[in-house]
């Protein structure tokens, strides 16, 4: 098995210099959190949707043994679904709500690749370059998608509760990898703890400090972090290793970045529903966390730091993390996440209890899918362009780019219609005139002067644009194109 070509990007851009997310998803010129051919949440039956996972989720956790579990969805920039179930504390009777605060494990993951994102984006490291102090060469970006060969755990003295350094961790590791560099996959806790820690030098503060200034504040994540203090246990739902057994809170010390985060329903809905932006938009900053890095012949990959699967013909990106116990006892708390690019949405599951932490989400997801692109497909069938009046001779022709032609306007018995050769609005779709109520659908087309010389056809999701188009004669280009996300073409 090969690495596939197809997700090796070149240099990134580096013109944006500030350093939080939200900030680089601002860059992209376009606000709107939805595709044109996917629906705004209104637009979908959430009740039917919500009345099945009430039913299907008490079910899951009694079958799993879970204690308490809250799940939630998230579609674009809003959360339909957001529910607790069973107890956050056996004693209290407590049910889960949004802001109770659960253990998230290896979903900690993340956090060291945004970080790295981060750093790259501002060009204070390429992660396409060699890691110092590893004792063979490995890149930063290897380490991040478990190409690297680095055995599973740091090894001893320095494993879950390590209090050693960088440096100190760096002398420990075996001077051959698990599996040659770049071949195969192998899981990698030490991998992401060295991301965390050996980049502190480099921004000039902990990898928790940085967590918290760049990544969790900017992202209104207030319930997410490193330090269990006294107000944080108060809100956190008690771990149990199996019905009864309450489990002692561990520090992981240096291992930190690869476990080590606690977080709430509420925060990682706010995680997801950037990662939604940024699938829609896909700046190039963050196209090598987007795509897998590894395909298996099953149709499932490995990313950064996601895994991948299929389910239903639609890409899953996900991860899930549980807790384990000094003596690697799998105890206590279960979290997993996960998002579908194509369709716009996500969901998150946190439990306090131990297990498979993506056996619980994976149900979940099966659940939706089926019934969530069922809807979004009737949306599609319903869509059409609108076209201002008095303008409609001047939009036939051909739209092309260089010798490939990506739209059609011609006349039909039906009126004028527009074919669309690209991406998910591919298809034949009937021009209506624009009216006053015009702001009621999805689509308008404009023209950029008012002496025509120049057409540019503007595909609107109510504010935004997503497309442009030049002159019938004129060239133009393509800027960042991938499957399922937003196009941009220009001069």
């Amino acid at each position: 098995m090969t690495r596939d070509s197809r997700y090796t990007v070149s240099d990134l851009d580096y013109r944006y210099l500030s350093m939080s997310l939200p900030s680089l998803v601002n860059t992209v010129p376009c606000t709107s959190s939805y595709h044109p051919s996917l629906p705004f949440p209104d637009s979908l039956d959430w009740s039917s949707l919500s009345s099945s996972l009430d039913i299907s989720i008490p079910n899951l956790l009694n079958a799993t043994n879970g204690i308490g579990v809250h799940t939630s969805v998230i579609y674009g920039d809003s959360i339909p679904y957001s529910k607790g179930y069973g107890y956050s504390n056996l004693n209290t009777h407590t049910v889960p709500t949004s802001d109770t605060i659960f253990e998230i494990g290896s979903v900690t993951k993340i956090f060291p690749v945004l970080m790295l994102m981060l750093l790259n984006h501002k060009g204070l490291i390429n992660m396409h370059d060699n890691v110092e102090g590893l004792p063979y060469p490995a890149s930063w970006l290897m380490l991040a998608s478990e190409l690297s060969g680095l055995p599973r755990e740091c090894p001893a003295p320095c494993e879950l509760g390590c209090t050693l350094s960088s440096k100190e961790v760096l002398k420990l590791l075996p001077q051959d990898p698990v599996v040659p560099v770049g071949s195969l996959p192998s899981y990698s806790n030490v991998a992401y703890s060295l991301i965390g820690r050996l980049l502190e030098p480099v921004v000039g503060m902990s990898f928790e400090e940085f967590c918290a200034k760049h990544i969790f504040s900017p992202l209104g994540m207030e319930s997410t972090g490193f330090d269990v203090t006294e107000s944080i246990r108060e809100r956190m739902a008690v771990g149990y290793m199996n019905s009864t057994t309450p489990v002692t809170l561990h520090d992981v010390g240096w291992n930190r970045p690869t476990g080590g985060a606690f977080s709430s329903p509420h925060d990682l809905e706010q995680l997801i529903m950037h990662f939604l932006k940024l699938s829609r938009k896909h700046p190039a900053e963050f196209h090598e966390m987007l795509v897998p890095h590894y395909m298996f012949g099953d149709g499932t990959g490995i990313g950064m730091p996601w895994e991948v699967t299929t389910l239903s013909g639609y890409v899953v990106l996900f991860k899930g993390g549980y807790v384990a116990s000094p003596k690697f006892q799998i105890s206590g708390y279960r979290t997993a996440v996960a998002f579908v690019p194509a369709l716009n949405f996500g969901v998150v599951s946190m439990e306090n209890s131990g297990g498979d932490a993506t056996a619980f989400i994976a149900d979940m997801l099966e659940l939706l899918i089926e019934p969530i692109s069922k809807q979004i497909a009737e949306y599609r069938e319903n869509l059409a362009f609108l076209v201002p009046k008095g303008f409609s001779s001047d939009l036939i022709g051909n739209y092309c780019s260089g010798n490939e032609c990506i739209a059609t306007v011609y006349n039909s018995s039906q009126g004028l219609m527009i074919s669309v050769g690209i991406g998910e609005t591919s298809g034949d779709y009937l021009l209506q005139f624009d009216h006053e109520d015009g702001l009621g659908m999805n689509f308008k087309m404009h023209l950029k002067h008012t002496d025509r010389s120049c057409l540019l056809m503007s595909l609107l999701s109510m504010e935004a644009p997503i497309v442009q188009v030049f002159p019938h004669n004129q060239s133009i280009s393509f800027i960042d194109w991938n499957p399922g996300t937003f196009l941009t073409i220009r001069q």
